[in-house]
């Protein structure tokens, strides 16, 4: 359980306070809520907070006090316990909606933001255009200093996303002082660049060179994962000097023009919170104003981006070190990583993986999300459809469930967000409502994203349970949390009464979740305020349902590119030579040629294969525009349309819902 092995965390979750708006969810407040269990007997007192030698800490922790500090909208105190959010609560139902309540749009940032390796197609950018509408939303478009720097291919791939309706985040990373020679595989060490002020001066070169291109670049996001691996070579406040120096030279240059932040933060658990409070503290001793704080996620529960307060706690964090609020992006994301095969990001749960994400994130103050990314790369791919990239689209340019997430998500998102309450929902459910005048809409998704254990290791950093520092105790802790022991083998090892609060919280969490996981015919109840009339239609998206590789006539209409387009692209070049006239001999020849990648095939002359060489160019640019559009229009690139009564009821206000593991449901009330 790599996730389990964790730093430090000053990660805690915001009261409902803060949300009583309308503006986004109301979380739980133990404080007036009779039906949550045990909400003030356990709590810190308000000296705890402290790590001593036993490498724990009292999940008490708040962010340092700030004389004069008024919480930005949305954002309320922390509360003691940072997990209260999980405790149990007694109701009839889940979740409320309340359809009569203040409403608002959510960002379409949230929806729409991408990451572009410069990758994807034109026909993938078109189809998916087409498929969700953008409204808003931001390309993540990374220049690596240290390998080629920025390129006219930058350009290019930046004019394709502003077609598509995005503007551009520029991502600097690496420095022109690395010798690119000394760059290799995935696993390098980065140099920091000798001088901030001459690495941010290119940075404004090269940001000029792409607005004189007409490319409206909006955000600079210094660096990326800066904590991983040896992305940077020196320690959190080395990076937290850099990163000031730069950011200041860069609002020096280019003024309040676009938005200045970072740093594509791995993570913001555990150790990463360190990185974080360094960068604020730096940049209030130079005197800069970040705009942003940018971090990563993959993995784990969409829910606990609003049930562990991970934004909430960012901007507190920055207005601790004295700084003002800042937005906060995820600026990477997707249900995990291939290593070197993940099948999830081919199938329906990233498709249910993303939809909870963004529903999650429309319940904090996040302003953006670029989802990781439009279309399979070549350098991950050997074989279509293998779980071994993460794009919406394959690299022959067949759709994946995430389409049809996509398209089911900004259905939803079209109309204004209405408030919504967890009233004891399970944590691996989620709900997104909206409504306009007499049309609305209900999406309930079930989903465990990066699994149990991985979720209940993150609650633990929340907890501030710190394993890594306990290797003797571990072992013990995770036997307990995981149900293979009893209370008293926690007992023994002189736990505070808090911590073993908090042990007993994710138990109870990864027992619930192993059940939610067995619960094949799964029942959701909804309390409807200013209930709809009636229910229009229901709409699915499970393994066999919006799921393109599932469906028998989508992969007939898809077998001539599932080899690729490179492949697919040479069988026509073969079939037009064919009718052209060239002899067979001739043709096997190329066949084979073409097979094993070979520049000069013998036996064939020089003119025809300059002229197999154009067919396959138009034919391969061609197929690279077409297949895409073409397959994103299929039926089953879609969330389905299933019967209303198999599915949901409504009554007295009450909606039933029959929702099963890795399901989502779309419902369109009327009123």
């Amino acid at each position: 359980m790599k996730s389990l092995l964790i730093l430090l965390t000053l990660v805690t979750a915001c009261s409902s306070d803060g949300r009583s708006d309308g503006r986004w969810a109301n979380k739980r407040n133990p404080d007036n809520n009779p039906g949550v269990k045990n909400p003030d007997n356990n709590r810190p007192s308000e000296s705890s907070g402290n790590r001593g030698d036993s490498g724990i800490s009292d999940p008490g922790y708040a962010p340092p006090a700030n004389p004069g500090y008024t919480p930005p909208e949305g954002v309320g105190p922390a509360p003691a316990n940072p997990l209260y959010a999980y405790q149990t609560v007694i109701s009839d139902t889940e979740f409320t909606v309340d359809y009569g309540g203040p409403s608002r749009l959510i960002p379409g940032g949230l929806l729409h933001g991408m990451n572009d390796l410069r990758n994807a197609s034109e026909g993938a950018w078109k189809a998916w255009k087409k498929a969700v509408t953008p409204r808003g939303g931001v390309l993540r478009m990374w220049v690596r200093y240290e390998m080629t720097g920025f390129e006219e291919g930058h350009i290019k791939s930046a004019k394709r996303a502003v077609d598509a309706g995005l503007t551009v985040m520029f991502t600097a990373v690496g420095t022109a002082e690395q010798s690119h020679k000394n760059v290799q595989g995935e696993h390098y060490a980065l140099a920091a660049p000798s001088d901030p002020i001459a690495w941010a001066d290119n940075i404004v070169r090269d940001v000029n060179r792409l607005r004189a291109s007409s490319v409206p670049v909006t955000h600079i996001e210094i660096w990326n994962e800066p904590n991983l691996g040896e992305a940077w070579p020196g320690d959190p406040d080395s990076f937290g000097k850099f990163f000031a120096a730069a950011g200041k030279r860069l609002r020096e240059k280019l003024g309040q023009t676009l938005k200045i932040g970072g740093p594509g933060m791995a993570g913001t658990l555990g150790d990463k919170m360190e990185w974080a409070t360094a960068i604020f503290r730096n940049c209030k001793r130079v005197g800069f104003q970040p705009d942003f704080y940018s971090w990563h996620r993959y993995g784990s529960y969409p829910s606990e981006h609003d049930m562990l307060d991970v934004p909430e706690t960012l901007i507190r964090e920055a207005v601790a070190a004295g700084l003002h609020p800042i937005e906060i992006i995820l600026s990477e994301w997707n249900v995990g990583l291939p290593k070197p095969t993940y099948p999830a990001l081919d199938d329906h749960r990233a498709a249910n993986y993303y939809m909870s994400t963004v529903m999650a994130l429309a319940q904090t103050p996040t302003t953006e999300a670029q989802f990781f990314f439009l279309q399979d790369a070549p350098w991950d791919t050997h074989k279509e459809f293998a779980g071994e990239s993460v794009g919406v689209f394959s690299l022959a340019g067949a759709p994946k469930a995430l389409l049809s997430g996509m398209r089911m998500m900004a259905t939803a998102a079209d109309l204004p967000m209405v408030p919504m309450e967890r009233t004891g929902g399970a944590s691996n459910l989620n709900v997104f409502a909206s409504r306009d005048g007499n049309t609305g809409y209900l999406l309930a998704v079930n989903t465990f994203g990066g699994g149990i254990e991985r979720h209940c290791g993150i609650m633990m950093r929340a907890a501030g349970v710190y394993l890594s520092e306990l290797r003797k105790e571990s072992t013990v802790i995770r036997g307990y949390v995981l149900g293979k022991s009893g209370r008293a083998s926690v007992e023994r090892l002189g736990l505070s009464a808090n911590i073993l609060s908090a042990l007993d919280t994710v138990r109870e969490e990864t027992s619930k979740q192993q059940r939610e996981l067995k619960a094949r015919d799964r029942r959701v109840r909804i309390k409807l305020k200013d209930s709809p009339r009636r229910i229009v239609s229901v709409q699915l998206l499970s393994e066999k349902h919006g799921n393109p590789i599932a469906d028998a006539d989508f992969l007939r209409e898809y077998r001539p590119f599932s080899k690729g387009l490179n492949t697919a692209a040479g069988n026509l070049v073969l079939e037009q030579l064919k009718v052209e006239g060239t002899d067979q001999a001739t043709l096997d020849k190329l066949e084979a040629g073409m097979r094993q990648k070979q520049t000069r095939i013998a036996g064939v002359d020089q003119a025809t294969q300059r002229h197999a060489r154009r067919l396959f160019d138009q034919n391969l640019a061609e197929l690279a525009d077409s297949v895409p559009q073409t397959l994103a229009e299929h039926a089953a690139a879609r969330a389905q349309v299933v019967g209303k009564a198999a599915w949901c009821t409504l009554e007295n206000g009450i909606l039933d819902l029959r929702l099963p593991p890795e399901t989502s449901v779309l419902i369109e009330f009327a009123w």
